[in-house]
């Protein structure tokens, strides 16, 4: 991967939109880091075989001015089934589902954080895939939804679901986390709030229904 190679792959991300001197940005992140370790930490962080806990962190520990939004954007548009592109938006839209432990600021956001936070997708992708939407079906579409639809439902959805439900969503430090019956209703019911039909049982793994 050459300078203007890189400057290829990260420069069309959404996380780069703030930046209207695209070069200068860049050109920056090969200064503090230099190629061979951009290289490097690129390809582990992509294609690697390690779990996404280790490449994530790894990536983090050496690899200066590039942060989880463009860290998490490359891995969801590669691999849309598997990975969340985390921003601000899914930050918004996480918060008004009302769930829990959810990294406000980047420093927080480690690999085993960043694992949860993709099962959370994987399960809320589910709910939205039992209604009449056709459009959002995997991780990326799930984003454009999140963009799209529940940043104008959040304020509306999230008093309607604070009425309903009191109880927020628990998580675990030790294990996976998987979205329990609470999640499962304020999704469903913000699918219900957007006009989509949403079930409110799926069994999406052994010994886990959302």
């Amino acid at each position: 991967m050459s300078e203007e190679q890189l400057y290829d792959y990260i420069s069309p991300l959404w996380a780069m939109t703030m930046w209207g001197n695209k070069h200068y940005q860049i050109d920056n992140i090969i200064e503090s880091n230099g190629m061979d370790l951009l290289r490097k930490q690129f390809a582990n962080l992509i294609y690697g075989t390690s779990p996404i806990e280790k490449r994530w962190d790894e990536f983090r520990s050496k690899v200066k001015g590039v942060g989880p939004a463009i860290m998490s954007e490359l891995l969801c548009k590669t691999y849309p089934d598997l990975y969340l592109l985390w921003n601000k938006k899914t930050y918004d839209g996480f918060f008004a589902l009302e769930i829990t432990n959810i990294p406000r600021f980047e420093a927080r956001l480690n690999g085993h954080k960043y694992s949860q936070l993709c099962k959370i997708g994987k399960q809320i992708l589910s709910e939205i895939k039992c209604s009449e939407n056709k459009v959002v079906t995997d991780m990326l579409t799930l984003n454009s939804f999140i963009w799209k639809e529940l940043q104008g439902a959040t304020k509306e959805s999230a008093a309607i679901l604070k009425e309903k439900a009191k109880e927020l969503l628990p998580t675990s430090q030790k294990d996976a986390t998987f979205v329990h019956n609470d999640i499962r209703d304020k999704v469903a019911e913000i699918g219900r709030c957007l006009g989509f039909r949403a079930e409110v049982e799926k069994k999406v793994a052994d010994g886990a229904v959302v």
